[in-house]
């Protein structure tokens, strides 16, 4: 079973995909997620997704220079229908 920060961390990788492949689905960023590396194929965080992700979180300013991104608005992250 996931813990809250689990799922949180999982939701910023999957935003991280978005924006460097420019995707509109979260669906789809999954399976970026997973082919390179930052997802198992069980959608748990491999050590890899587990730091991007927690460089989005502690200095999101910092990741957001060193991806070269222009931050959006998140797309279909928190969607409670969607099953990643």
């Amino acid at each position: 079973m996931r813990t809250a920060n689990e799922s949180h961390f999982i939701n910023h990788v999957i935003w991280h995909c978005q924006f460097v492949y420019d995707l509109d689905s979260a669906r789809t960023a999954v399976e970026y997620a997973r082919r390179d590396g930052f997802l198992d194929t069980h959608n748990r965080l491999t050590s890899i997704g587990r730091s991007v992700a927690k460089m989005m979180v502690q200095d999101f300013n910092h990741y957001k220079d060193l991806v070269s991104i222009k931050i959006s608005e998140q797309q279909d992250l928190y969607n409670p229908q969607a099953n990643y």
